[in-house]
């Protein structure tokens, strides 16, 4: 891989620009980062105005003249191909299509939404408090009409979901998305028909009082093991786990714990340290430039949901875990390894997302999907949102939310504007399935590794094939790379058919 650092004078030139808009960035999500961590109430509005400064001064940095003459003239000395050769050819390509999204959405649009998710999100976490939508409605409903008005500079040919998508997943149309989940769907529902008629394994295991001391000092104890370096990272508190980055040496988490379910507050600490792992093994020589930048949600998404099912739910990982747990807590010393991967691996309906096991995880989704392709395209007002998400719950789930609160306001997404974000988070669930049979194909038995909780072969494979390319490909050409093959759903489904057939003895 060629080094960013040694390239001609117009690279250097636009180099330097794109380091101030870098900053710029980091600048503002350490600023959301506070906000959602350790921000009082009361400074919602301050903040909303310092975002929006920010945010304001980044896009006219990134959509000025000036950069689009420094990208031109790196362009003409670096050259465009299609496929970069080179990571300052990679660089450019990333740089080329942010500018140009960019420049067709006014400075103004940004400080506004800017302005308006800060209040939602403090609105959103008061109306989840009181269970009461209409706290977040008004906010919600302003963010929607500013997500429309952003599609339609963007530009799209037909639904305006696809311009959105396009901060996501560059290049995804919504028409692949509905057929790949189609395929999902045909896949999971005999194996969810098997299932349902078996005897299921219990999970009150996991229901029960852990002080809340004890679940971090567990959660620590596995997300170190797993890699995960505290020198250039933090875990904290917050209502909605997340992770974000501001550089390498920077990556931060957050997790919340739940008194009597352990599983909920580990399990998003793991998944929270996959994205966490990712941003650490993005090489320093990229920072401050394009290439920091990972190509897609999904391919993030692929790495929390990879340690966080494929590993952290695997019985191997918990013949590893089992001795580790007894000693952060005496709640499970009596447990065994196989009493713990048949608890956290129980399949049943539920009506909570981030709790959702492997098998209706994409119920979740495509019930999000079809709220969000209907809400943008005008066919459902906001003032109707509670009442479709409970029917479309009843539909998907089999379940009705008895309130907003495990329902339409379980999710931090909307608050922040975050459209067309939610399928990502099953095309990551079909990509941790590739990336799963093409490390079991490379390092042997991955699951004795496993068990003796040597988990740096996993995570070295992860940094060689993926980690360490950064932004330099598209999500189609990290497949291409490492599974020879195009985007498919089959080793993902292969997986789950094996991993629960053996659970349920199907």
């Amino acid at each position: 891989m060629s080094n960013i650092e040694q390239s001609s004078t117009a690279f250097n030139r636009f180099q330097n620009l794109w380091s101030s808009y870098a900053d710029l960035r980091n600048a503002a999500a350490i600023l959301e980062w506070d906000q959602l961590v350790n921000m009082p109430p009361g400074g919602s509005e301050a903040r909303g105005e310092q975002l929006a400064t920010l945010n304001r001064i980044a896009h006219e940095h990134l959509v000025s003249e000036t950069m689009a003459d420094a990208i031109a003239q790196a362009e003409a000395s670096e050259g465009r191909p299609d496929r970069p050769q080179t990571a300052t050819q990679a660089a450019l390509r990333v740089a080329r299509r942010e500018h140009d999204r960019a420049r067709r959405v006014p400075a103004d649009l940004i400080a506004e939404m800017a302005r308006t998710t800060t209040a939602a999100y403090t609105a959103w976490e008061a109306a989840r408090s009181e269970d009461r939508f209409t706290l977040f409605a008004p906010l919600l409903a302003r963010l929607i009409d500013l997500a429309r008005e952003r599609a339609d500079a963007l530009g799209h040919q037909g639904e305006r979901y696809d311009a959105l998508l396009g901060d996501q997943e560059p290049g995804l149309r919504t028409s692949q998305l509905r057929a790949l989940f189609a395929e999902v769907d045909r896949g999971l529902q005999p194996l969810l028909q098997s299932i349902t008629d078996r005897p299921q394994p219990g999970r009150p295991l996991f229901h029960r009082t852990v002080p809340e001391s004890e679940q971090l000092e567990a959660g620590r104890w596995a997300v170190t093991a797993f890699g995960f370096r505290w020198r250039d990272g933090r875990q904290d508190r917050s209502t909605h786990p997340f992770m974000t980055s501001f550089a390498p040496g920077d990556v931060r988490m957050t997790t919340r714990l739940s008194a009597d379910d352990f599983a909920s507050g580990f399990f998003a600490t793991l998944h929270e340290c996959g994205h966490a792992l990712y941003e650490q093994g993005i090489p320093d020589a990229y920072r401050r430039t394009p290439l920091a930048q990972v190509p897609s949600l999904s391919l993030h998404e692929s790495q929390s949901r990879l340690w966080e099912n494929c590993v952290g739910r695997s019985l191997p990982f918990w013949k590893y875990f089992q001795p580790q747990l007894a000693r952060c807590s005496g709640t499970f010393r009596n447990a065994s390894a196989e009493d713990l991967w048949r608890a956290c691996n129980r399949v049943h309906r539920s009506l909570i997302r981030v709790e959702a096991d492997e098998v209706t995880y994409h119920l979740h989704i495509s019930l999000r999907f079809e709220l969000e392709l209907a809400l943008l395209s005008g066919d459902l007002p906001v003032s109707d949102l509670p009442e479709a998400w409970n029917d479309a719950s009843v539909r998907y789930l089999g379940l009705r939310p008895s309130n907003d609160h495990e329902g339409v306001l379980q999710d931090v997404h909307w608050s922040g504007g975050g459209f067309a974000a939610f399928p990502s988070y099953s095309l990551g669930n079909i990509l941790t399935g590739i990336w799963m049979e093409a490390a079991e194909s490379e390092l042997g038995n991955l699951d004795r590794q496993i068990t003796e909780g040597d988990f740096r072969p996993l995570l070295q494979f992860l940094r060689h094939a993926i980690h360490s390319r950064g932004g330099w490909d598209t999500t189609e050409e990290l497949v291409q790379r490492v599974s020879g093959g195009p985007l498919t759903p089959e080793p993902y489904l292969r997986r789950l058919r094996v991993k629960f057939n053996e659970l349920y003895d199907l």
